[in-house]
């Protein structure tokens, strides 16, 4: 390997430091990578897979093509060890602890946005229905009225608690739905605000990386923290 593929190399291994879930092989046009897709970029890539330095974590389909994204193996880290000082190293992960906390900064600002959007909506949704719908027919369409509603999420909350763990807030919608055909999602989540403002529930925050959070349109927003969970509060 010559020396300009080893420097490239050698960058992007110190790349996939700080990227443990990987990185594209080849980097593109708005989107980051491991190597240029360049002459020297791919063979420094093709030295770095065949010397067990880079590894295939999983490929992922953009549009037409295929992606392949390539992580660090302890071959890998132990190479890059040897070959450039540990200071780099550790700064490479520093820099990307900063950007993932710049990323989560940005995404709980958007869900908070989201949050505030679904309120208005709500709030219009039922400004409307009053104009037009008897308040009687209004308090049967929300299983009569807030109160109605957050008595069956304590009902199914019980009817759930033989499961073992917290309660899924879309698994605790489709319970509630059941009893309820036209619940929306607004309603629901006052609901759980309602009781959670109460006492009467724990609601419990999404703990995993944010872009695996399955429906996230359940997610709410509690604090700073995006509760996906929630269980009854013994009394």
């Amino acid at each position: 390997m010559d020396a300009k593929a080893k420097d490239l190399l050698l960058d992007a291994l110190k790349a996939a430091a700080g990227e443990p879930q990987g990185l594209p092989l080849f980097a593109a046009k708005g989107r980051r990578g491991l190597f240029a897709s360049s002459p020297a970029g791919r063979r420094a890539a093709e030295a770095g897979k065949q010397q067990g330095l880079l590894a295939t974590a999983r490929t992922e389909r953009r549009g037409k093509s295929v992606v392949e994204i390539c992580s660090l193996t302890d071959m890998g880290l132990a190479y890059l060890l040897e070959q450039t000082s540990p200071r780099a190293v550790l700064a490479e992960i520093r820099d990307a602890i900063q950007r993932r906390g710049s990323e989560i900064a940005v995404l709980i600002e958007s869900a908070r946005s989201i949050q505030e959007a679904l309120d208005g909506l709500q709030k219009t949704t039922e400004n409307t229905l009053a104009r037009i719908v008897p308040d009687s027919d209004v308090a049967s369409r929300n299983g009569s009225g807030t109160a109605g509603l957050t008595d069956q999420v304590l009902t199914a909350l019980v009817e759930r608690e033989p499961a073992v763990g917290d309660c899924p807030l879309p698994e605790l919608f489709d319970r509630v739905r059941c009893r309820q055909s036209s619940l929306t999602i607004g309603c629901f989540h006052d609901a759980l605000r309602h009781l959670y403002q109460a006492g009467r529930i724990y609601l419990h925050p999404w703990t995993g990386p944010l872009y695996e959070i399955p429906e996230p349109q359940f997610v709410l927003l509690v604090g700073h923290e995006l509760a996906y969970y929630a269980s009854r509060r013994a009394w």
